[in-house]
């Protein structure tokens, strides 16, 4: 082969060789597929553990606090800017008075329940308690910030940006209350409680959450199996179910809490060790006890004896005549 002829061949190779081929085709391969389909499962991962933090029960009022603080920090800083407080006083002393109004008026919100998810704001009861408990605040904050303003010169809050701002911020924080309340409780009617037990203590829980302003469901379960299908309380109440294990692994859907209205003597190893789990990792596991005060602040009947008066909490009845 002469030296043109092997020249000619080497080029012929290099043009239509498979290596360069095979390098673009690789590059769209399985390993590219894998580093598309990444992005999209963290995202999900994402989005799942954001819905799951939505449904806890203290999502409502961390969302209501930030609330309150931005709501507050527009308000007050748009009337302190259309009176020009901070020509007069500098932004040390602008952050310590609006810090001093924002620690005032979230203790007499939190006095009041206004962060508690379980308080019905849309009474007229709460409206009440609400407007009272920020008239309050401006009373308290005004005291503290005059007497600390007659030692320190430099110190000269508006009247005006005050006042304005009470008044603005009160029908406005009571409004998006509201507002959140309804989206909760809509929210809510779609879930109900898992009540382990079908007892005599179960159907008393039956009926006393029957009388209750409660909408939500109640699910009983049988934990032995032998009253499955039967009524809890009655021809309309509930039926007892079964099929635990299935229900707990949908439980932080379906469910805003499980109930055990049954003995611990009776609650097998293995379920309170997963009932624990679900406890510090998904949804609340009430006791009889721990739902009455939560949600209805009472004392079951069952739990009272004759030691419970002379019990830790009650030094009035000592002290009394």
């Amino acid at each position: 082969m002469t030296a043109p002829q092997h020249v000619a061949e080497e080029n012929v190779q290099a043009t239509v060789g498979p290596a360069p081929a095979l390098r673009g085709v690789g590059s769209y391969g399985p390993e590219a597929a894998r580093r598309e389909v990444a992005p999209s499962q963290a995202s999900e991962r994402r989005f799942t553990r954001m819905s799951r933090v939505t449904r806890q029960e203290w999502a409502p009022s961390i969302l209501i606090f930030i609330l309150d603080i931005l709501t507050w920090m527009a308000l007050y800083g748009m009337a302190s800017y259309l009176r020009n407080d901070t020509a007069f006083s500098g932004p040390f002393q602008f952050a310590v008075i609006e810090i001093i109004q924002l620690v005032v008026i979230v203790q007499a919100l939190f006095i009041i329940g206004g962060y508690n998810p379980r308080t019905e704001t849309r009474g007229l009861a709460y409206t009440a308690e609400h407007i009272l408990a920020l008239l309050c605040a401006l009373g308290v904050s005004a005291l503290v910030i005059y007497a600390a303003a007659t030692y320190d010169h430099s110190m000269k809050p508006s009247r005006f940006a005050i006042l304005s701002s009470f008044i603005m911020f009160i029908p406005l924080s009571l409004l998006y209350r509201r507002w959140l309340r309804t989206h909760v409780t809509a929210a809510m009617a779609t879930r109900a409680f898992l009540v382990l037990g079908c007892g005599k203590v179960a159907a008393d829980f039956y009926c006393a959450y029957y009388a209750s302003p409660n909408n939500q469901g109640l699910e009983f379960i049988d934990l032995e199996g032998t009253h499955v299908g039967e009524r809890i309380a009655g021809p309309t109440s509930p039926l007892i179910e079964g099929d635990l294990s299935a229900k707990l692994d949908d439980v932080s859907r379906r469910y805003s809490g499980i109930i055990l209205a049954d003995r611990a003597e009776r609650i097998p190893p293995d379920l309170l060790d997963r009932l624990i789990r679900t406890q510090f990792q998904r949804i609340r596991v009430y006791t009889l006890e721990s739902f009455y005060e939560a949600h209805w602040r009472q004392v079951p009947a069952h739990s009272i004896d004759p030691l419970w008066p002379m019990q830790a909490g009650f030094q009035l009845s000592r002290a009394s005549p």
